[in-house]
């Protein structure tokens, strides 16, 4: 599992809540602060095992469409889609 490296902020295990509503254990195996990005792995395996194909960031150049996928301030399940406007 992927999220922000801000959202786990130095965490070494976390709570994972799934869009089935079942939580899950999981724990911080990397954090990139630069790219604001941290992986979880999850402790036990999920009921349901939805797999989302993710692609790589390296290619991507300004102007072209990005959408980002989370659960910021409280809400859940969320999608949004824009133009990325700078690469780093």
């Amino acid at each position: 599992m992927r999220t922000n490296a801000h959202v786990v902020d130095g965490q070494a295990f976390v709570t994972v809540k799934l869009a089935s509503g079942q939580t899950i254990q999981g724990r911080v195996e990397r954090t990139s602060v630069d790219l604001d990005l941290a992986v979880v792995r999850a402790t036990v395996r999920p009921d349901t095992n939805q797999i989302l194909q993710l692609g790589s960031a390296y290619p991507v150049r300004p102007g072209q469409e990005v959408i980002a996928i989370g659960s910021p301030f409280g809400l859940q399940n969320t999608l949004t889609r824009g133009i990325g406007s700078a690469v780093r």
